[in-house]
């Protein structure tokens, strides 16, 4: 398989880089956001907190408690491509998100 079907089956991949020489392509999937893609969900609760001293913080304990026990996975898939454009490897990963809580994760 060529790197042209992988796009046309898969879609563009969310970052590309070289490696040796060789093109690579990184896909990522999965429930939780990725590192980076909260900024204004957290902001927002940073400034929540400010203006109401915390208060609200007692009413999301639950979650809070999931945010510290456990962290959603998501999938990296690593594709590398020749000189011509064909699939030399593919490695499947799972990662945890620094960001999103486990669904099962509770207090």
């Amino acid at each position: 398989m060529d790197r042209a079907a992988v796009v046309a089956k898969y879609g563009e991949p969310d970052s590309q880089r070289q490696l040796d020489g060789k093109e690579v392509d990184v896909y990522e999937s999965g429930d939780g956001p990725k590192p980076g893609e909260r900024a204004g969900s957290v902001a927002a609760a940073i400034a929540f907190d400010v203006l109401t001293f915390g208060i609200l913080e007692i009413g999301f304990i639950p979650e809070m408690c999931a945010a510290l026990e456990g962290h959603a996975s998501y999938d990296v898939v690593t594709i590398v491509y020749s000189a011509d454009g064909k699939v030399i490897s593919k490695t499947k990963e799972t990662k945890r998100s620094l960001t999103q809580p486990a669904e099962s994760a509770r207090c």
